[in-house]
């Protein structure tokens, strides 16, 4: 009877230990996420979005190094980017190595993920023939490796690889947080691509304004955002003197009336004020 009981005490005390160690993982992996969702959200592009990820991740996990490949967009080359690694001169050995060798279109594990657009557990890299890097691998103590796919709706546009120094399992609850993560720098790239695409607009814009020959102004009720060198030049002004001032500074007191209705009606057509030059 005593054997009994306390195979079922020692089972459900068990069983307890395992259930509160699961829901302190997840409460991790919770708090890591959110954290990591402010960090990427506030990085000033991709590549440093990926190397917060990186870190945060290694650091979780213990895991040595990360490496992010990105995808040219042609289907032809994978590009090494950025990395973080714990302080060891093997490992930055081995990015350097790995940074050199070729990545050869449709072999070996990265495009194995970038094909198959999910994530990939090699526990022992010696052992994988997806693995090309054995040699420079084994000289760094490197053993088992994550690699994780950056998707955005419409493709993959990167790789993550995670070196780990020991040999370990697969492990099935960690696949779907590392996969998160993933995700987030996916979300990511693509807000990071709208911006670069609206300041090269901008840019473009800017260009315009300038190269115009007979002058170009915007204005937003009254206000001066953009002017042309030729513009401000009318007004024996540059560009930086007349830019966030009003269009009322530059009327002449009898034009100032007609000016501001202007400006009120936001009535679109060509019509004749006096202004004032600087001089």
């Amino acid at each position: 009877d005593y054997t009994i009981r306390g195979s079922l005490y020692g089972g459900l005390l068990a069983r307890r230990i395992r259930y509160a160690a699961e829901r302190r993982r997840m409460e991790d992996e919770t708090r890591l996420l959110t954290t990591l969702s402010l960090a990427v959200a506030e990085a000033k592009d991709l590549d440093s979005a990926l190397v917060v990820a990186m870190r945060e991740v290694c650091g979780f996990t213990g895991w040595s190094m990360g490496m992010a490949w990105i995808h040219d967009g042609t289907g032809q080359r994978i590009d090494p980017g950025p990395a973080w690694m714990r302080a060891a001169p093997k490992l930055q050995a081995f990015r350097e190595d790995s940074s050199r060798q070729p990545t050869i279109p449709g072999a070996g594990l990265l495009w194995a993920v970038f094909h198959g657009r999910e994530p990939l557990w090699c526990p022992d890299l010696a052992s994988d023939p997806r693995f090309r890097r054995k040699e420079a691998a084994a000289r760094a103590g490197l053993r088992g490796a994550v690699a994780v796919p950056v998707l955005t709706r419409e493709s993959v546009v990167a790789v993550i690889e995670f070196l780990i120094a020991d040999p370990r399992p697969q492990d099935e609850q960690l696949m779907p947080f590392v996969s998160a993560i993933a995700a987030q720098l996916g979300q990511v790239f693509l807000r990071k691509r709208s911006e670069t695409a609206l300041r090269e607009n901008e840019e473009r814009f800017r260009q315009l304004i300038e190269a115009a020959y007979d002058g170009y102004l915007v204005h937003e009720d009254g206000a001066i955002r953009e002017i042309s060198p030729g513009c401000a030049a009318v007004f024996g002004c540059t560009p930086a003197e007349m830019i966030g001032r009003n269009l009322l500074d530059f009327a002449t007191p009898e034009s100032r009336d007609e000016v501001r209705n202007k400006i009120r009606s936001q009535i679109e057509g060509v019509y004749e004020v006096m202004a004032l030059r600087k001089d």
